[in-house]
């Protein structure tokens, strides 16, 4: 293994070359981020390596995710649920969403025809559940069905059947069929497809639908708008929203839902500990919603924070000494990893700054053993070629739908050496350990 000081002096401002990590070896670490106190106590060996992109985790190739069908010794052990349960949430949304469904106990998307043929129904379902939001085909409008079958086996078959019918129709008249390339978290298969009318080059009348497979259920889900949008956007729209109710279709599978919830959803909790580790003393503020985001520089450049579902902030304020917190919670995956990618593309790529005659000299965190997405950077100042005393830590970890974001500044400390470079670093770290524990 490399020496993890050495990796640091390696990669100065001067931009020295460094080796860049496999990405096989990239995917091991990232499969150790449940293993975070080990990592914590070997950080030591963090790689700060600027020039490997965290890979996504949400949008990726390959629609199709389907499994292997299981054997009959891997049903539920108390049999299949074969009704919707009174406390399913059909209705379920991000926080802030701005609109309601209104569920109901039937199916309100329960027949799909393509090129002339019924592709999907849910009529050899044994229960069904709808919620509808808008009117049917208008402006702005969508709708929702969960399917329940007698088996695992009958949901798959259901599912196969639509998407074979779909991508066996790309034209269907004055219609055009595209699937979309992307994944959905939880599924254990998803297909996912716009249908839209054409008018010589012209595409209108967009209509997304998503179909999830989990167990022995299939949620389904449809929104429709006259406006030609994009299928990114269409299609993006359903995953987002439809999160929450994706999330609650381990009922159905065949491990059930885990006893304790993982990750953040829904909203922050209010007595998230998000100042853990944080001075107790005179200085403590949160955490709290009502203080202001913060806003990164670099340069001149700046990472504000994008739309998002929920956001909390803490701070510390002591002489020499201010440290600042901020959890974000996005509606998806894939919105947290590009903010966390536009926070170290910042230090990236602002280069070296001269602010009221100080020189910023940045080094910038990409990737860190133990995380499947995390990042920063290390900031000092010299004016005219000699060190200016005090230094900032910036790191920013994303699990799940959550980034959060912790800075250090410090008026002490004159040394440039990489051994105090990484053990500074290894502090920032160690000391939100205890918050990324509760983002699990």
């Amino acid at each position: 293994m490399p020496d993890p000081i050495e990796e640091l002096e390696n990669f100065s401002i001067q931009e020295s070359p460094m080796n860049p990590m496999p990405a096989a070896e990239v995917r091991r670490r990232g499969d150790r981020i449940r293993r975070r106190n080990n990592a914590i106590a070997t950080v030591g060996g963090l790689a700060v390596i600027a020039a490997i992109a965290t890979p996504f985790a949400v949008v990726a190739a390959g629609g199709n995710q389907s499994q292997q069908p299981v054997s009959p010794a891997d049903r539920p052990p108390n049999g299949w649920t074969t009704t919707v349960p009174a406390g399913f949430d059909l209705g379920a949304l991000p926080a802030g969403a701005g609109f309601t469904f209104d569920v109901r106990d039937e199916s309100v998307v329960d027949n799909v025809r393509v090129c002339g043929e019924e592709a999907y129904s849910t009529s050899t379902s044994s229960d069904t559940s709808g919620a509808l939001w808008g009117e049917g085909n208008s402006e702005g409008s969508a709708g929702r069905t969960l399917a329940v079958y007698a088996d695992e086996d009958a949901a798959r078959a259901a599912l196969d059947d639509l998407r074979q019918a779909v991508l066996d129709c790309p034209e269907d008249g004055e219609l055009v069929n595209a699937e979309a390339d992307l994944q959905v978290p939880g599924a254990e298969d998803a297909f996912l497809w716009t249908n839209q009318a054409q008018d010589g080059t012209l595409l209108h009348d967009t209509t997304g639908y998503q179909a999830v497979q989990v167990g022995n259920a299939i949620y389904l889900a449809t929104t429709f708008s006259s406006a030609g949008e994009e299928q990114a956007d269409t299609v993006g729209w359903l995953l987002r929203n439809s999160a929450p109710v994706v999330d609650q279709l381990c009922t159905f599978s065949v491990e059930g839902c885990a006893d304790e919830p993982t990750g953040l959803a829904g909203t922050i909790p209010d007595d998230f500990p998000l100042e853990a580790g944080l001075p107790t003393d005179a200085g403590l503020e949160g955490p709290s919603r009502d203080i202001a985001p913060i806003v990164l520089d670099c340069g001149g450049s700046t990472a504000e924070v994008p739309e998002h579902v929920d956001l909390l902030r803490a701070s510390n304020h002591a002489p020499g000494e201010d440290r600042e917190r901020q959890l974000v919670l996005f509606g998806s995956e894939d919105e947290a990893q590009a903010y966390l990618r536009s926070v170290t593309g910042l230090y990236q790529n602002c280069g070296q700054p001269t602010v009221d005659g100080k020189t910023q000299l940045v080094q910038a965190i990409s990737s860190v053993s133990g995380y499947d997405a995390a990042g920063g950077a290390h900031i000092r100042w010299e004016r005219g070629g000699q060190p200016v005393a005090g230094y900032e830590t910036v790191v920013v970890i994303r699990e799940g739908n959550a980034v959060l974001l912790s800075t250090i500044s410090s008026d002490e400390g004159v040394d440039r050496t990489g051994a105090l470079i990484q053990q500074q670093t290894t502090t920032a770290f160690e000391s939100v350990s205890s918050v990324v524990d509760a983002m699990n």
